[in-house]
């Protein structure tokens, strides 16, 4: 689980779920894209990225207000923000339990991050 906020004037942020130079789970809002707010997730495995998604019903994040849980199950990633299930990204990456790093970048202020491990 994912602690933190957009900062008050974000653009972009990304979080990723990463082995090694491999990206499980590339999750990445960005909040004017063209006059559009979008939230797009890949995943990169040796180098290559696969097919964005990209749609969502709505936008959940506001600048300055705190956001999500990522959670994974056998079969994909459950996205909830204010415990609100948002969306869901079927693993791409066989071994995807050999995930060790997650990478935080852009338009947020983390807060804390809790493990299940």
């Amino acid at each position: 689980t994912i602690y933190g906020e957009p900062k008050p004037n974000a653009e972009i942020f990304q979080i990723n779920l990463q082995k090694g130079d491999d990206v499980a789970f590339h999750f990445n809002p960005r909040f004017n894209e063209d006059g559009k707010q979008v939230i797009v997730r890949n995943t990169r495995i040796k180098g290559v990225w696969g097919h964005e998604e990209r749609q969502l019903p709505f936008f959940p994040f506001s600048p300055g207000r705190p956001f999500m849980k990522i959670s994974c199950t056998s079969s994909e990633f459950i996205v909830e923000v204010d415990d609100r299930y948002l969306l869901s990204f079927s693993h791409r990456m066989k071994d995807h339990h050999h995930i060790k790093t997650l990478a935080i970048e852009g338009d947020v202020v983390l807060k804390y991050v809790v493990t299940g491990m």
